[in-house]
């Protein structure tokens, strides 16, 4: 769809090249994103004023991530019981996701606070 810049945030990206096409009747709300992590609370509004119909992350972010919380909160509820919702989909994406969002957190000297996802966060 373009190039993406480092320092903007991914979900804002997509949605500002979808543009307009987000708005045509073939594809609102219909389009899904998917994301490494739970969007933040400025990307959660975002899905919402795009008309989002989906989100799918591979791994779940208890520190900022906000969909999960606004979705059992009271605050908006109805706008995000709009959204469908797929959090971490697959065992292996969300260990990997996280242990590159560690690394990424050292490399930078912060201290990792998103998930604490293992083996065991699953019941087979």
């Amino acid at each position: 769809m373009g190039q993406f810049s480092g320092r903007r945030i991914f979900e804002i990206d997509v949605i500002r090249q979808a543009g307009q096409l987000l708005m045509d009747k073939k594809y609102k709300n219909k389009c899904t994103l998917y994301s490494t992590v739970e969007p933040c609370p400025m990307c959660a509004g975002a899905l919402i004023l795009a008309d989002i119909a989906r989100s799918v992350w591979a791994l779940s972010d208890d520190y900022l991530g906000a969909v999960r919380i606004m979705k059992a909160g009271n605050h908006f509820r109805h706008k995000f019981d709009k959204i469908c919702v797929t959090a971490m989909p697959y065992k292996d994406l969300a260990i990997w996701s996280q242990k590159l969002h560690r690394l990424w957190g050292e490399r930078r000297g912060v201290k990792y606070r998103v998930s604490d996802v293992s083996e065991n966060t699953w019941a087979d």
